[in-house]
Formats: structure tokens, C-alpha cells, sequence
């Protein structure tokens, strides 16, 4: 769900509806523009390969030199984003944007088929689901790349010379069945993180996949309300038209007679629309009302005889996330009778859930 911004001018209040990390990082945004004085600029830095951490630490100990002249400036890490913010003034900005584009690319020195272990927290996700998605995913991959070589290695093998030698059979093609070993995903679920054996390219690939996976889902509420109805009532349900003219009154089908209608007054198990402006008055109790000559009444049940709610069950379950909603109860059934010595019976019983299972999928 995205997050909602309000100000209320009164009180000089900004509200914000958020993830804890986004109202941090909101709240130190919030500083630097609090603080901000004549000729200072705020500017927003995303990194792609440094960690920003690291980025901040190296800024702070540039830009040292500028707090002796008397130039303030000020960095801020946004580390869930892994964003650099950073409040100065434009000649310090314009530094900090070429200092950053320097350093913040993949490293050259590092051998890219060198694999090493790597780690990555999740906040939304379980670690073992995401890694069973990722191991599948990356095991379709490694299949699909096998079977492209050995049919371009069969093509070439085709087309070719070929010497036909007394003890060649020409029609065998010798296809290697050695694949390339492909990363390993692992779920660490005490701390619900990925541990990722790979090289640098592939984590980079796998951490971007892993960042539009682990997204915060949606929660969704389901009710339900579990009835015993009568046969009666339930046809009761629903919508009858009904004539109330100057000089008597008729209904269609399912629709009531003119006294029965005035009995139907003293109940509110029903609801009525006016369907015309002319009609006649009524009086009622020492109550006078007006009723139109054409009108419906929509029977409700929520109250009335025929009708009991046996349960109404709530259950809070994630986006796209089947939920079960179980209304039952252990029931005790004689299963065999055997006698005694004696002739006294003696019951067995077996135990059963009986009830209602409702499963849903919120989609």
C-alpha cells in the first residue's frame, strides 16, 4: 500500500501514514529542510553499488575542509533505501555529484566468476518461500540455457564435414551432460534472511529479483455470516410491488393485500420506495401518513422469525494469501457396541470435526 501525506495547517503538523523505515527516512528528509538556510540545496543521491553507509563516511571526511571555511553542509543516510541525502550549498552539491559518480560502480578489480557468500535480510517475505521460488526459477534458467548449447552444438556437429570411419557410427552425436554449476539459494528463517552463494553478477541479479519480490501485501478482512433460514422465510426474501389506490388496493404476484400491508406497518423487518406522488393519507395509531398509490417493499430478515445467525467469523489473511475459516466443533459418534459378561452394553466412540470450512482466496 502506498503511503499517505497530511498537513493540518493549524497546528503546522505534517502527518504521514507509512512504513516504519519510510517515516525514518521522512523524518530526516523533514530535518534538512527544517534547517535549510539562504543558498543551501537539498539533493537526493540513489546508489546502484556502494553502500551508502560507506558513501556517508567518505563524504563526511571530503567535505571536512568546508566547516573550517565557515561552509556548513550536512549528510544523511537513508540506509533502508540505500540513498545518500545531502543539504549544502550548490558548489558542495555539484562536488558531491561527481565524487559519487567516481566511485559508485562495479568494482573492476574483482574476478565476476568468483563465487562468494552473500546475504540479504527480507522484510515482507519468508525467507523459505522466496527461496524455493528463486531455486525453481534459477533451476528452469540453467535447464533452458543446457538444452539451447547442446542443440547450437548439435546444429554445428551437422552441418560440419564429417569422416566416416570404420568403427564410427556417423548417426551418434556425443552430447556432454555437464552443466555449470548455478547458484544456491538458502533460507535462514530464525533471522528470515537469503544466503546466496554466487558471484558478484549473478547476487546483483538475484538481489534486484529479491527487491521487487519482497513487497508488503495487502491485508484483507473477510466476514462471514453463517444462517439457518426457513423454507418460508427465505422465500419471504426479496421484492414485492404493491397498488394502493383512492378506492382500494391490489399486489401482484407476492405482493400483500391493503390490510395486510397495515399490518406489515408494525414490523421494520421490511423496507419500502415510492414509486408515484399520488396516493392517499392513512391514519395509523392516531398517526396520520401518507402512502403513494404505487410502491415495492424489499423484505429484509435481519430480524423476524425463520431466521437464526449460527455464527459470523471473521479472518485476517494477506493479498492473494488462501485463508481457511473453520466453524466446527469435535463431535462424539458410537462407532461399535459390544456386551459383557454380563450383558451390559459398551459403546466405542470416535471423535469428528463437524462443521464448516470455508476457503477463500482474496485476489
Amino acid at each position: 500500500p502506498r503511503g499517505l501525506v497530511f498537513s493540518y495547517n493549524p497546528g503546522n503538523i505534517i502527518i504521514i501514514t507509512d512504513t516504519k523505515d519510510n517515516i525514518e527516512n521522512l523524518k530526516k528528509i523533514v530535518s534538512l529542510m527544517e534547517s535549510l538556510s539562504d543558498g543551501q540545496q537539498i539533493k537526493i543521491f540513489k546508489l546502484k553499488f556502494s553502500k551508502s553507509n560507506e558513501v556517508v563516511s567518505a563524504l563526511n571526511a571530503l567535505l571536512s575542509n568546508y566547516t573550517k571555511r565557515n561552509i556548513f553542509y550536512r549528510v544523511v543516510n537513508l540506509s533502508s533505501l540505500n540513498t545518500v541525502a545531502v543539504k549544502a550549498p550548490k558548489e558542495i552539491i555539484n562536488e558531491v555529484e561527481s565524487f559519487i559518480k567516481s566511485i559508485d560502480k562495479p568494482a573492476q578489480l574483482e574476478n565476476t566468476n568468483y563465487r562468494k557468500f552473500w546475504t540479504i535480510k527480507l522484510k515482507n517475505s519468508k525467507a523459505k518461500d522466496l527461496a524455493n521460488v528463486l531455486n525453481k526459477l534459477l533451476e528452469n534458467i540453467q535447464l533452458l540455457q543446457y538444452t539451447q548449447v547442446q542443440q547450437n552444438k548439435q546444429i554445428k556437429s551437422q552441418q560440419a564435414p564429417k569422416r566416416i570411419s570404420p568403427n564410427a557410427n556417423i548417426n551418434t552425436v556425443n552430447i556432454s551432460r555437464n552443466r555449470k554449476e548455478k547458484p544456491k539459494i538458502i533460507a535462514e528463517k530464525t533471522t528470515n534472511t537469503l544466503v546466496i552463494y554466487a558471484n558478484r553478477l549473478e547476487y546483483e541479479a538475484i538481489k534486484n529479483l529479491v527487491e521487487n519480490l519482497d513487497k508488503q501485501k495487502k491485508q484483507v478482512l473477510i466476514t462471514a455470516l453463517i444462517t439457518e433460514v426457513s423454507q418460508k422465510a427465505l422465500k419471504e426474501i426479496g421484492v414485492r410491488w404493491q397498488i394502493l389506490g383512492s378506492y382500494g388496493g391490489a399486489a401482484f404476484k407476492g405482493g400483500l393485500s391493503t390490510e395486510g400491508f397495515y399490518n406489515l406497518l408494525g414490523s421494520t423487518n421490511f423496507a419500502a420506495g415510492v414509486l408515484s406522488s399520488s396516493g392517499r393519507n392513512v391514519s395509523i395509531s392516531g398517526n396520520t401518513l401518507f402512502f403513494p398509490d404505487l410502491l415495492f417493499l424489499l423484505s429484509l430478515l435481519d430480524r423476524g422469525t425463520g431466521f437464526n445467525i449460527i455464527s459470523s467469523p471473521k479472518i485476517l489473511t494477506m493479498d492473494n494469501t488462501e485463508a481457511t475459516i473453520n466453524v466446527s466443533q469435535v463431535t462424539p459418534f458410537a462407532s461399535s457396541l459390544k456386551f459383557d459378561v454380563n450383558g451390559n452394553p459398551i459403546i466405542n466412540y470416535d471423535y469428528k470435526e463437524v462443521g464448516l470450512k470455508l476457503k477463500v482466496l482474496p485476489i
